[in-house]
């Protein structure tokens, strides 16, 4: 099972596990994820399950960025992959995975994700 980690300003807000179905993204009042910025498309992005995983498709004008490629349409996402919506960062994380904040609670040490390289 699927989870979306929500980030933003760097900070964890919401853990969303993923049910089997489409999720549109966006700001409308229609959307499943309403993300509150004015920048964010009222239908930003549609996050539907497949045979494979997960696809992302980009609906918004002002584009979805996965890691540093812009979508323009349809992409296959892996479990780890971010998701750039505006000033939102959103992984695609297996459900049952570690949750960092219990591991620093655990061990004292924090896991630090790497910053993304740009071409």
């Amino acid at each position: 099972m699927a989870r979306l980690d929500f980030y933003q300003n760097g900070q964890l807000f919401l853990k969303l596990r993923l049910d089997d179905r489409p999720y549109l993204i966006g700001r409308g009042n229609d959307c499943d994820i309403m993300l509150p910025d004015p920048k964010v498309s009222r239908m930003h992005a549609r996050l539907e399950p497949s045979e494979h995983g997960w696809v992302l498709e980009n609906r918004g004008k002002n584009g979805t960025r996965v890691n540093a490629e812009l979508v323009s349409e349809r992409r296959n996402l892996d479990y780890g992959d971010r998701i750039y919506i505006e000033s939102y960062i959103v992984i695609l994380a297996q459900d049952d995975a570690v949750d960092a904040f219990s591991v620093l609670e655990q061990t004292g040490t924090a896991h630090r994700i790497p910053p993304i390289r740009r071409k």
